[in-house]
C-alpha cells in the first residue's frame, strides 16, 4: 500500500523482511562509522525505488536510532538519514533547519516517512536492548 504525501505524491512502499535487514546493515555500518556510535536502523526506501536485493541499491533512505555511553550516562539520538552506498556516506538534517532538510535530503518519494515515520518504537526498543547488552564501563 501506498500512502499519499500532502502533495499528493505516491510514497515507496517501506522495505520488508530480508531485503530491510540487509538495507538496515548496510546503514548500520555507515552510521557507526561516521557517527562514531553504536545504531540500529529502519530503512525506508531506496533508489532506485524498486530493489529485489539490498545489493540493488544504490541510496538508501533510512531512521536510525544511535546511542553513545560516557561515563556510565547514555545518550541516544533519533533521526532520518540518506546513505549512498557507492561512497559510503551519510547525510543528515541539519540542526535548526529541519524542515529545509528534509526537502533538500529526500525525495517527494519517501518525503513522508522522513517528515511522519511509521511507528518506531521496535527501532527505539531493539537499539536499548543492544545497548543494554553492552557492559558500561564504571565512570571514571
Amino acid at each position: 500500500m501506498l500512502l499519499l504525501a500532502g502533495c499528493g505524491t505516491p510514497q515507496q512502499a517501506v522495505p520488508t523482511g530480508s531485503i530491510a535487514v540487509d538495507l538496515g546493515r548496510a546503514v548500520v555500518a555507515v552510521a557507526d562509522r561516521q557517527f562514531g556510535e553504536s545504531c540500529v536502523a529502519k530503512p525506508f526506501g531506496t533508489r532506485p525505488a524498486v530493489v529485489t536485493s539490498a545489493a540493488d541499491a544504490q541510496v538508501i533512505y533510512a531512521w536510525t536510532y544511535c546511542w553513545t555511553t560516557v561515563d556510565g550516562v547514555r545518550s541516544t539520538g533519533l533521526q532520518p538519514v540518506v546513505v549512498t552506498v557507492a561512497s559510503g556516506t551519510l547525510q543528515t538534517t541539519a540542526e535548526g533547519d529541519y524542515a529545509r532538510s528534509i526537502e533538500r535530503l529526500f525525495p517527494a518519494d519517501v518525503r513522508t516517512w522522513a517528515q511522519d515515520p511509521p511507528p518506531l518504537s521496535g527501532l527505539v526498543a531493539e537499539g536499548d536492548a543492544e545497548a543494554s547488552a553492552v557492559p558500561t564501563p564504571a565512570p571514571s
